[in-house]
């Protein structure tokens, strides 16, 4: 379960590193309005094919663990769609990540991302009593959807700053 997540999150980051450059090239020609609009396709890109993945392996799942694995594997498509969903809300958030790096303000992304694995923490341990190994994808799902809310959320912030500030200099 945990290898499918992260060969989805690999995937990601290829994507991110063609994406960081179209997105600098943006910046450089003071292309905000594009820049926001490429950034919220490619977050919605990766939404649709990371969560087409988990209902994939939702739909089918159970079949290929069955005819593939012994059993005590029941609780992998469960635990594999949870954690690609986690990992597909992460997807996301790359695109407004690379916002923070063109808009040279990388230290934000750093905080976005401590407060994510701080939540993550709090969930996991208040969940672990009662989902046991169930509790990690719970907290994973938590903490990507705390981090997606927050990169949005700095991100706009940042971009209409950075736009406020291009049409007072024109």
């Amino acid at each position: 379960a945990e290898e499918v997540a992260r060969l989805f999150s690999r995937a990601i980051s290829l994507f991110d590193q063609v994406l960081f450059p179209e997105l600098s090239r943006l910046v450089v020609e003071k292309k905000l309005r594009s820049l926001a609009i490429i950034t919220m396709k490619a977050a919605v890109g990766v939404g649709i094919i990371g969560f087409s993945i988990s209902a994939f392996i939702l739909i089918f799942g159970d079949t290929l663990i069955q005819n593939s694995f012994e059993d005590g594997f029941e609780a992998v498509p469960r635990l594999a769609v949870m954690l690609l969903i986690a990992t597909s809300l992460k997807g996301v958030a790359v695109p407004f990540f690379s916002i923070f790096y063109v808009l040279m303000i990388p230290g934000r992304a750093i905080w976005v991302r401590i407060a994510a694995i701080v939540f993550y923490f709090a969930v996991f341990a208040m969940l672990i009593q009662s989902f046991e190994i169930f509790a990690i994808a719970w907290a994973a799902i938590a903490s990507a959807a705390f981090e997606v809310s927050l990169v949005i959320i700095f991100a706009t912030i940042y971009l209409r700053r950075e736009e406020r500030s291009a049409m007072a200099k024109d």
